[in-house]
């Protein structure tokens, strides 16, 4: 595949764009010919292509949602974006989530481990899991 034709010979030219030249719309480019030795200018144009789908989920259907995934991978915890619409959203962290285990574990001789949120039971000192201590 070729990006553009010699002016002079007609020749099929690919356009060099070694750290990025010829990219930018307002400038105008010079480049060598490889089969005459002439050289020629050229410009660059951008074209814009839209495509259309549908989204049920901002017509009141649910969001696909997706785990977002990266690294450090603890950054990303919680984070999920739709595969549809792209709209990104943060569950609750663990931190929060424990909050509400704890009310709920008292009753159970249970404490969550706030490092790993394992349950331990309570005659446990530390996480049998990750070893974390029990907090008071």
């Amino acid at each position: 595949m070729y990006d553009v034709d010699c002016p002079y010979c007609d020749a099929e030219q690919e356009i060099n764009h070694d750290d990025g030249y010829g990219y930018e719309e307002d400038g105008v480019y010079e480049q060598e010919c490889g089969s005459c030795g002439k050289t020629f200018v050229y410009t660059t144009s951008i074209h814009f292509y839209h495509d259309a789908e549908r989204a049920p989920c901002k017509n009141g259907g649910a969001h696909d949602w997706k785990p977002v995934v990266g690294s450090p991978a603890e950054c990303f915890v919680g984070r999920e974006r739709c595969s549809v619409c792209d709209e990104r959203r943060t569950l609750p962290t663990k931190e929060a989530n424990l909050q509400e285990q704890d009310a709920d574990t008292e009753s159970l001789d249970m404490w969550v481990c706030g490092m790993c949120g394992h349950y331990n039971l309570m005659k446990n000192k530390t996480c049998f899991h990750c070893g974390g201590p029990r907090s008071a």
